[in-house]
């Protein structure tokens, strides 16, 4: 009789001693079965006395032969951890390509939000991430866009940087930030130029109330003039009915 080594089991009558089979582990002599590698270790071949710690970018649940990886879009950045759920998504406004992470692989590009747990640096998914939205700017490692200014707006998605939001169409104005089109057109009475934030501006580059002698209608970009014979003296004309006829002898 001999008695049964460590990393080996002997059933009853056996004639010799059988190695653990990998994904299990026998410390101890003399025993009858070999224990199932516990949850967060690795029991990688035959004969194995003490399970290995399952190492950083991987998983392992109980009886795990071979080191599974943590997935696309997450990292293991602490070692035996015992299942997949246990990885850590990406962060946000970060990217985890590829499987096997023990860390973010980087930013998010411009242009794109990454919301947590993308696998890509542009992703489009709408879950981990999507393209920056029409009136907001997105600038690398966004996981929130940030709105184009007051005065400005932005039709297209993808932005990357503040001065790609246009400056609001001449004749019209753009009341609040994160617009995607211009809020309206100017009032009538006022002028409104390139990147008015006001339907009625006061003097100021971009625009103001219509000048003596012209008038100016909705949406009007630049004061204008009152017909030859007709005047008006006060500012703020909306129409061309508020210039008058010129009194008899002028």
């Amino acid at each position: 009789e001999h008695t049964c080594t460590a990393g080996h089991f002997c059933e009853e009558g056996s004639t010799r001693e059988t190695a653990c089979t990998p994904g299990s582990y026998q410390p101890g002599e003399g025993q009858k079965a070999c224990k199932l590698c516990p949850a967060g270790f690795f029991c990688p071949k035959e004969g194995v006395i003490h399970p290995t710690p399952c190492q950083m970018g991987f998983y392992c649940p109980m009886g795990t032969a071979n080191q599974l990886l943590c997935p696309p879009g997450s990292y293991g950045n602490h070692s035996r951890l015992t299942k997949a759920s246990e990885c850590t998504p990406c962060d946000p406004g970060m990217y985890c390509k590829g499987s096997g992470n023990t860390s973010p692989t980087g930013p998010c590009s411009a242009g794109f939000l990454c919301f947590g747990g993308s696998p890509l640096p542009s992703p489009t998914d709408e879950v981990t991430g999507a393209r920056c939205p029409p009136g907001f700017y997105c600038p690398v490692s966004s996981s929130t866009p940030r709105p184009c200014p007051k005065g400005s707006f932005s039709e297209k998605s993808g932005l990357a940087e503040p001065s790609q939001c246009r400056l609001c169409s001449p004749g019209h104005y753009c009341s609040e930030a994160g617009l995607s089109a211009v809020t309206g057109p100017c009032l009538p009475g006022y002028f409104c130029l390139e990147g008015s934030q006001s339907a009625a501006p006061g003097l100021s580059v971009f625009g103001g109330v219509c000048s003596p002698g012209h008038y100016c209608e909705s949406g009007t970009v630049a004061p204008t003039p009152c017909p030859a014979g007709t005047h008006r003296p006060e500012s703020g004309g909306q129409h061309i009915d508020d210039c008058t006829a010129c009194p008899a002898g002028d």
